[in-house]
């Protein structure tokens, strides 16, 4: 099991979000990535309440 704490992977997997949103939006020859700083605000939360949720019903 991992010593890292909720936040810790729910950071991780936003990370990995919006690397794959950059991909992406490079394949598709977009201006930019299609993350604003609310959609990742938004994507941390939900990555965090799903881990956390996970966590819960295991213990």
């Amino acid at each position: 099991m991992s010593n890292k704490t909720d936040k810790e992977l729910a950071l991780e997997l936003t990370k990995a979000y919006l690397e794959h949103l950059s991909i992406r939006a490079t394949s598709n020859r977009a201006d930019g990535s299609h993350a604003s700083v609310e959609s990742t605000k938004n994507a941390y939360k939900h990555f965090y309440s799903v881990i956390s949720s996970v966590e819960k019903r295991d213990n």
